[in-house]
């Protein structure tokens, strides 16, 4: 990111290269009370780690290519990423902090949640073991949330599993058709289970992904509830992985993506209590 004042107006404008130059300005703008330059790089970060879903789907389609990869960290550090501050009023000292310690100290807390999603969905074997830099192979040189931090990450991915295991059988696996259904009168038997069996496909698409199988985006159930909706709308020329066959009719599609946006919208209101996380406002 990158600091541009005007007059009366300044913007944050990201760039992975200068994070540890924002991170410091926060810390000396947050000491000094330098409020307007404070509430600048919150709104700079907060388009990493947002408090909002639009503003987080934002973020996670800006991280994807052209021919659909994810490439998160090509985009935005890792949750876990280490800063260097120094205080230049002072003896010169040199502390490390990760992004959520940061947020702490500077009582940014609206940048907690979505962080600790962030970090949740590395697997937990690695959310235990740490961060290590690409750029170095010493084991010593890794950098590890603190034992309350990491119980509340395993504790709140814990939690998102389980909200998505349960929208799996209410909302897919045994979801009824439509009230509007086209199919709910036809005379032949097979054609009047056409989105019930659609509805299964989809099911099966979304546990084969949630084991990481397709798309490699396992541990992510917001993406997860998102992908459930698109496969009705995607064809296999775009990436779908359901046939034309297996397509729901349109009012069943449309009731589908009313309960994948409000089961969606839910999960992200439960983000901070997951996670063990007081954050006044949150949305």
């Amino acid at each position: 990111m990158c600091l541009k004042s005007r007059s009366n107006s300044s913007t944050l404008k990201y760039d992975p290269q200068e994070f540890e130059i924002v991170s410091s300005l926060l810390q000396l703008s947050t000491k000094y009370r330098v409020e307007r330059l404070r509430e600048d790089l919150l709104r700079g970060l907060s388009r990493v780690w947002p408090t909002t879903l639009q503003g987080w789907e934002f973020r996670e389609s800006d991280a994807t290519n052209g021919s659909g990869a994810y490439k998160p960290r090509s985009h935005y550090p890792h949750p876990m990423y280490v800063l260097s501050f120094s205080d230049s009023n002072t003896i010169s000292y040199t502390q490390q902090s990760l992004i959520i310690n940061l947020a702490r100290q500077t009582d940014a807390l609206e940048l907690l949640p979505s962080a600790f999603y962030d970090l949740s969905r590395c697997s937990a074997s690695e959310i235990a073991t740490g961060y290590l830099p690409s750029k170095s192979t010493n084991r010593s040189d890794g950098h590890h949330l603190t034992d309350a931090d990491l119980l509340c990450v395993l504790r709140g991915r814990e939690q998102a599993s389980r909200f998505l295991s349960t929208f799996i059988v209410a909302e897919l696996e045994s979801r009824e058709p439509s009230p509007n259904c086209v199919y709910r009168s036809d005379p032949e038997a097979f054609r009047k289970r056409v989105c019930q069996a659609v509805f299964e496909a989809t099911t099966f698409e979304v546990l084969r992904d949630v084991n990481g199988v397709v798309l490699h985006r396992s541990s992510d159930p917001l993406f997860a509830l998102m992908d459930a909706d698109m496969m009705q709308a995607r064809t296999g020329a775009e990436g779908g992985r359901l046939n034309v066959l297996q397509r729901a009719c349109e009012p069943c599609r449309m009731d589908l993506s009313a309960s994948v946006d409000a089961e969606r919208e839910a999960m992200w209101r439960k983000l901070p209590s997951w996670f063990g996380l007081d954050v006044p406002g949150w949305p």
